[in-house]
């Protein structure tokens, strides 16, 4: 009869916990949507930008979330072109690492195994970093482009 009694704490805990996730999610959401990272001072700022005057990689994704959440596509690209190429490359492997294990005995197994394979390769790691590493180099050298 404990043991039920500390399952069903943890349940009401675990709920509570991604009902609150949820509700702070919805909430950066809706505070992206309506307000515009470059406008309000409030938004963190860059370190690095702040320290050398150089953009990191990371530099624009605040106003790149508030374009994308807008349906600016163009003014996300111009925000940073190289997030909006790696959420969708992320997004896709999050996708394919949780499921792989949910669908073992389904016809899409053999794919997500295989995808899986080709996301994590040990090449696919050095592809992204040395596409980072090309993005920040030249985006502080032709800074109108990138």
């Amino acid at each position: 009869m404990t043991s039920n009694r500390k399952t069903g704490r943890k349940g009401i805990i675990t709920a509570t916990l991604w009902t609150t996730a949820l509700m702070l999610a919805v909430a950066v959401i809706v505070i992206y949507c309506r307000l515009d990272p470059k406008e309000h001072s409030f938004f963190p700022k860059c370190l690095f930008h702040s320290t050398t005057g150089l953009r990191c990689p990371g530099c624009g994704i605040q106003s790149s979330f508030h374009c994308i959440l807008n349906g600016e596509i163009g003014g996300a690209f111009r925000s940073n072109a190289l997030a909006m190429l790696l959420v969708p490359y992320a997004a896709i492997g999050i996708f394919i690492n949780r499921f792989r294990s949910v669908w073992q005995n389904r016809k899409w197994a053999k794919f997500l195994e295989k995808a899986g394979i080709i996301f994590y390769h040990n090449a696919a790691v050095w592809v992204v970093f040395t596409l980072v590493m090309a993005f920040w180099i030249l985006r502080n050298i032709f800074p109108m482009y990138l």
